[in-house]
């Protein structure tokens, strides 16, 4: 009786495997980020020595990576938001989007970019600082970063490629300007943990409350010149900056307040350790 009954145990596996029942593996949230940490690539970018590119801009349509083998559609990225000058992620995070997916090994990734069509718009271009625009080639339509990473069930996972501009705009013998699919994003593993973020805000002298500009520039110790500049408007006192490596830093805020001379607020130098995020008010 005994091995009828192991014989018929073994007759449901064989025939649950062969119809493709399988333990669920369960599925994970991800998120798919860019960023520009300028760890990989200059933070001005030089077609020529003469000519200097202002922007650089692709088109995302569509996100797709393997999973055990099997590949699946992470993101569709509408055209409206598919639009990204690369050179404005500097410092700053862009969710692309999220969605649940099966849990396994991802081995592969693919970012999906509209076509440049003839006679039509351009999805992927550059534009230099006379304000010309030239199409931007990309080899096969698409980005193809490395990535091996198992996800876990139930797990939310971030899944942030660094931008490595150098390989966004390289320039082929016939003055064309080419992407390298391979090379041109770059997987940054453990990026909460590597690098660090600043939330700041500017706090305006007593009675002087007609902001007219207001420009704020980070320094990083070893660098002259500024790293990262924005100009606040609208009334606008705080910001963001992200995807900072570890190090010494200082902001300087030049304001122009209606009725007044132009001030000169400050704070720092203050060093920010990997994983840390900073609180700074800028003050007289």
């Amino acid at each position: 009786m005994k091995a009828k009954l192991l014989a018929l145990a073994l007759l449901s596996l064989t025939l649950e495997g062969c119809l493709g029942g399988s333990p669920d593996r369960g599925t994970a949230q991800v998120g798919v980020y860019l960023t520009h940490t300028a760890t990989t690539s200059p933070l001005t970018l030089h077609a020529s020595a003469q000519e200097e590119i202002a922007e650089v801009w692709v088109n995302v349509a569509r996100v797709t990576a393997r999973i055990d083998g099997k590949w699946v559609t992470l993101l569709q990225v509408p055209e409206s938001e598919g639009a990204l000058n690369l050179q404005g992620l500097r410092f700053k995070e862009r969710l692309l989007g999220e969605k649940t997916i099966p849990a396994g090994k991802i081995t592969e990734i693919r970012f999906e970019l509209r076509k440049n069509e003839a006679n039509g718009p351009l999805y992927n271009y550059v534009v230099l600082a006379d304000g010309s625009q030239l199409a931007l080639n990309v080899p096969s339509g698409e980005l193809k970063p490395e990535l091996d990473l198992v996800v876990a069930k139930d797990t939310v996972v971030e899944l942030v490629f660094d931008v490595n501009l150098d390989y966004f705009v390289e320039r082929g013998g016939d003055g064309s300007y080419n992407v390298n699919p391979r090379k041109a994003l770059v997987f940054l593993e453990s990026f909460r943990d590597r690098f660090a973020s600043i939330r700041g805000e500017v706090e305006l002298p007593n009675g002087l409350d007609q902001l007219i500009s207001m420009e704020i520039n980070l320094f990083r110790q070893g660098h002259d010149q500024p790293i990262w500049t924005a100009h606040l408007q609208d009334g606008r006192l705080s910001f963001e900056i992200t995807s900072l490596t570890a190090g010494q830093y200082r902001l300087e805020a030049s304001v122009e307040v209606l009725g007044a001379a132009s001030l000169t607020l400050s704070s720092g130098p203050f060093y920010l350790e990997e994983g840390s995020s900073k609180s700074v008010t800028l003050r007289s």
